[in-house]
């Protein structure tokens, strides 16, 4: 009887390691994901928008001398 309740407890602790490894790395693993994607789409984002920003007013202050003068 006790091999069986100690081959039960090993099964069962084995079976609970391996689930809550699993969810864990899962939880982990999208929790991570989740940060680099609003990471990297904030950056692109904002360089996007500053390079465009920069172009637009740069090609007005060239035109605006170049009409002026």
């Amino acid at each position: 009887m006790a091999l069986v309740t100690t081959l039960i407890s090993t099964l069962v602790m084995a079976l609970v390691s391996t689930l809550v490894s699993t969810l864990v790395n899962t939880l982990v693993m999208a929790l991570v994901n989740t940060l680099v994607t609003t990471l990297v789409n904030t950056l692109v984002s904002t360089l996007v928008s500053t390079l465009v920003s920069t172009l637009v007013s740069t090609l007005v202050n060239y035109y605006t001398i170049a009409y002026n003068d």
